[in-house]
């Protein structure tokens, strides 16, 4: 009788053991994949992330390369320019404001309260005003230089600029979007708890204007000439 309850007890206490066991497996399971998912919507949300912040780099990058095309819409001055003084003026104001607006944009993105929307912003307007004016003057150049290779040369730049800004604006848009979608799961906010929720932004805006929209800003050519 002795030997059949200790058997009794030795058998209830090994079904409990490994009921423990099973349960610390099972524990240990739990928050593996708890961990995994944690770290999962963190590495991916930061991935998405940087992909955002690379926009404002990828954005100077294309304002560089304009700068250095349009200098064929400066030769263009230099020759029309020779012909009539207010042309050599209205395109030196040009180019001036089309530079400045590319150094304004550089020191904006390094500051950490801008957004995104702010820079996007930023670009379509200053950029898309300063087009609008090299435009202008464009336009009030000689009949004569009209039909050189030069003039037509400089009217492409213009336009090729202005679809590498849009190009990047819009890539940048979409990385936004790609960012917020993801941002947006229940399972990401799962993810990210209590330690990283406060990280990343729950949603990041984005500017829907176009830079057309600013070059469409009628400019009187009196604006951009010397004051008498």
């Amino acid at each position: 009788m002795k030997t059949n309850r200790f058997n009794q007890r030795g058998g209830a206490g090994t079904s409990i053991l490994i009921a423990l066991v099973i349960v610390l497996v099972i524990l240990v399971g739990i928050g593996g994949c708890a961990w995994n998912l944690t770290v999962g919507a963190h590495d991916r949300t930061l991935a998405n992330y940087q992909l955002v912040e690379e926009g404002k780099a990828k954005m100077a990058s294309a304002l560089e390369t304009c700068k250095t095309q349009m200098a064929a819409v400066w030769s263009l001055a230099d020759s029309a320019g020779s012909k009539e003084e207010s042309i050599k003026v209205g395109f030196a104001k040009a180019r001036t404001g089309f530079e400045d607006a590319i150094k304004a944009y550089n020191e904006a993105a390094k500051d950490p309260s801008k957004t995104p929307f702010d820079l996007q912003k930023f670009v379509s307007q200053k950029m898309g005003g300063s087009f609008a004016d090299v435009k202008v003057v464009m336009e009030a150049v000689p009949q004569e230089f009209r039909a050189m290779e030069g003039y037509t040369r400089a009217q492409n730049v213009v336009s090729e600029c202005m679809n590498s800004i849009r190009g990047t604006i819009d890539d940048w848009s979409k990385d936004i979007m790609t960012y917020n979608s993801d941002r947006g799961r229940v399972v990401t906010n799962f993810g990210l708890g209590i330690f990283w929720q406060g990280k990343f932004p729950v949603k990041l805006e984005y500017y829907t204007g176009t830079i057309e929209d600013a070059t469409k800003v009628k400019i009187d050519l009196s604006d951009i000439k010397p004051k008498s």
